[in-house]
């Protein structure tokens, strides 16, 4: 391919040759003067960048005059390969081999990475190549050597190979290895058991799933948390989506996605169960659930503190809350509210109340903290820095409510016995249940 440009005035013509890799000058005026600015500013509309010392290389091997009409180089480069031998940035030891069932042990004295990190790539010995590194234009000159679909080939699980970058990229968290048929991939799960007791407390940046029950853990983890079984007086930690096959009991659960239980929750309240995302889970008994999202729920809740930021519902022939105290910011939808024999329920729509209870058991541990004989200070910084972040949430979830189109109400829908003594509260209006009723609906009031 040649491209042409010539100056206003005709005299200088220019060529682009071999794909962009030499650039040739014509003189044709007949007095023989040429301004060198019209030279530069027709290599400077061209966009040539690189190549001048070669030019003069090849003018000064090859004995080139330069004459009046007569092409000659003035921005040259050579088409160079670089080696198609692939870098690694990323030790795996020797004779370890790494699937989803190696022990966390094994793991503790290697690096992972996250999504983005380049692992391995064509381009390191891209210095030591014989010809050019550039085109005239100042852009990487690609190395043709490389076999694109073998390239794509060797990217294993969670690896992808970025042509323009000839680069195999993570994109998921994990420690990256070769397996057994040399693809490049990346470790993000582990399957554990419950012979593996020697490995708690654990602190992983992987997906864990664990198959049986858990007894007196401690698991911190930067992906998803699954247990395929019961848990119990176990404290777990996730990034993402929590999944408990059984019960939960007497357990702290912290997510920052989803929470499902397939069980009931019992005596879960210090610290209890908080997510960021939606829970869903059968029942609950004396438990602490705080939610950002919206609790959903198949039977029966009692004693306990639950907090839904954008509703709470229950099975409508299930669902019943007993002797408990229940917020929202949502629809509060359940089959009934209290019992004959059981205490009093407190049922409330206010705004926010995930970051109103959070901001109280903040500011409560940041008393109790400072009432210490030796307070942590890092510790002290931290909860003011988490405090300070809830009342930046509160005011924007309290900005949003007002903002919100005036059509737009909630309600409190209980589907069958609503039994005595409860208190229910839609924003600033109050209702007390002092008689058995069948059914009820409040709507929001202006």
């Amino acid at each position: 391919m040649t491209n042409i440009y010539q100056n206003p005035t005709r005299d200088l013509v220019l060529e682009i040759r071999d794909n962009g890799m030499s650039a040739w000058l014509t003189i044709n005026s007949h007095t023989g003067l040429i301004d060198e600015k019209d030279i530069l500013d027709l290599l400077d509309s061209a966009g040539i960048k690189a190549g001048f010392e070669d030019a003069q290389k090849y003018i000064r091997e090859n004995n080139l005059e330069k004459e009046m009409g007569r092409a000659f180089p003035v921005a040259m480069c050579s088409q160079g390969q670089t080696s198609t031998k692939l870098r690694y940035y990323f030790e795996t030891p020797a004779g370890l081999k790494l699937s989803d069932q190696t022990s966390p042990n094994a793991l503790k004295d290697l690096s992972y990475v996250v999504p983005g990190t380049v692992l391995a790539d064509y381009s390191s010995n891209l210095f030591d190549r014989q010809g050019s590194i550039y085109n005239i234009f100042g852009e990487i000159i690609p190395n043709e050597k490389i076999d694109l679909v073998s390239a794509h080939d060797q990217a294993g699980e969670a690896v992808n190979f970025d042509e323009l970058r000839n680069s195999y990229i993570a994109q998921k968290t994990g420690y990256p290895f070769i397996d057994e048929e040399g693809h490049i991939s990346i470790l993000d799960s582990l399957l554990l058991s419950e012979a593996s007791a020697d490995i708690f407390p654990l602190h992983t940046p992987l997906n864990i799933t664990f198959q049986g029950d858990l007894y007196n853990a401690e698991i911190v983890c930067g992906g998803s948390l699954t247990v395929n079984g019961k848990v119990n007086s176990c404290t777990l930690v996730a990034d993402g989506d929590v999944s408990i096959w059984n019960d939960v009991e007497s357990s702290g659960i912290t997510s920052k996605a989803n929470v499902e239980v397939k069980g009931r929750i019992i005596f879960c309240d210090n610290p209890g169960i908080n997510c960021l995302g939606d829970i869903n889970f059968t029942g609950a008994v004396s438990s602490r659930i705080l939610c950002r999202g919206k609790v959903c729920f198949e039977q029966e809740i009692s004693e306990c503190r639950v907090v839904g930021d954008k509703g709470i519902t229950g099975d409508h022939e299930r669902g019943v809350i007993v002797s408990s105290n229940i917020q929202a910011c949502g629809d509060i939808d359940i089959a009934g509210l209290g019992s004959v024999d059981e205490g009093a329920n407190e049922v409330e729509i206010t705004i926010s109340p995930y970051y109103k209870t959070m901001l109280m058991l903040l500011t409560k541990e940041l008393i109790r903290l400072k009432s210490g004989s030796d307070p942590d200070e890092s510790q002290l910084s931290q909860l003011k820095e988490e405090i300070r972040a809830c009342e930046n949430e509160l005011d924007f979830q309290l900005n949003n409510f007002l903002k919100r189109p005036r059509e737009e109400k909630t309600h409190v829908i209980i589907h069958h016995d609503v039994h005595p003594v409860a208190q229910i509260r839609v924003l600033k209006h109050s209702y007390t249940i002092k008689s058995y009723q069948l059914g009820l609906e409040l709507t929001e009031k202006d």
